[in-house]
């Protein structure tokens, strides 16, 4: 069989969810929820890149896929650049820029489009291809956006793929689209975050976010 997409689901013991109208049990996964998620993976949300474990070397055997091309460090360069040439495929500044909770998928002009999930630690089943964990704490989907987070629990529904997944849909099929600008081999302590971008320990929204909370607290007391 010649498949553009194969997908095989686990029977087993998972209680699965397969009414496309309702929504599940907290002991139950959606189904539609989880065959979306992987479709994403299968076509879009997917790459090349390895990372060896120890000083921490990565980079890409073969070819990089799409989604590759658009992975990018604070300052918002495409990371791939840090290698030296085709055959750098141990590079420390790749594997660095995979693990330090400070990737993002970006288009050309430092856009950023979302944060992706970059623990220290990496897990080829969960680390770059998915959205970072902490932007979603909902566990049952009220966040449209919240399809493609690193893990889907039981009693989770999103039947949306939401507007970062269409925007990274979007950039990968339109030809004409550019990745952002590589970043300078050698250059992995300049495009990351210095105290410089933050305000008191904090990146600026955070900042400027307790200080909105106080300042309400502070008139509600009074």
């Amino acid at each position: 069989w010649d498949y553009d997409l194969l997908i095989l689901v686990y029977l087993g013991t998972i209680n699965w969810y397969t009414n496309p109208y309702g929504s599940p049990d907290l002991d139950q996964f959606d189904f539609v929820t989880v065959m979306m998620h992987e479709t994403l993976h299968a076509l879009f949300f997917t790459g090349m890149i390895k990372v060896e474990s120890g000083p921490k070397w990565g980079g890409w055997d073969g070819p990089k896929a799409s989604f590759d091309l658009y992975l990018s460090s604070y300052s918002g360069c495409a990371i791939y650049g840090y290698a030296t040439n085709m055959n750098d495929t141990k590079n420390g500044d790749i594997g660095k820029s995979v693990t330090n909770t400070n990737l993002f998928f970006s288009s050309r002009g430092n856009k950023r489009i979302v944060e992706l999930y970059a623990p220290a630690a990496f897990t080829s089943a969960s680390s770059v291809y998915h959205y970072d964990q902490d932007q979603f704490t909902d566990l049952f989907g009220g966040d449209e956006d919240s399809l493609m987070k690193p893990a889907l629990n039981s009693g989770f529904k999103n039947h949306d793929f939401g507007d970062y997944a269409t925007e990274i849909m979007q950039l990968i099929l339109a030809k004409s689209s550019d990745p952002p600008e590589p970043c300078e081999p050698g250059t992995y302590d300049a495009n990351q975050p210095t105290e410089n971008n933050q305000i008191a320990g904090m990146e600026p929204w955070a900042f400027y976010l307790v200080i909105g909370i106080s300042a309400f607290v502070g008139v509600v007391l009074f």
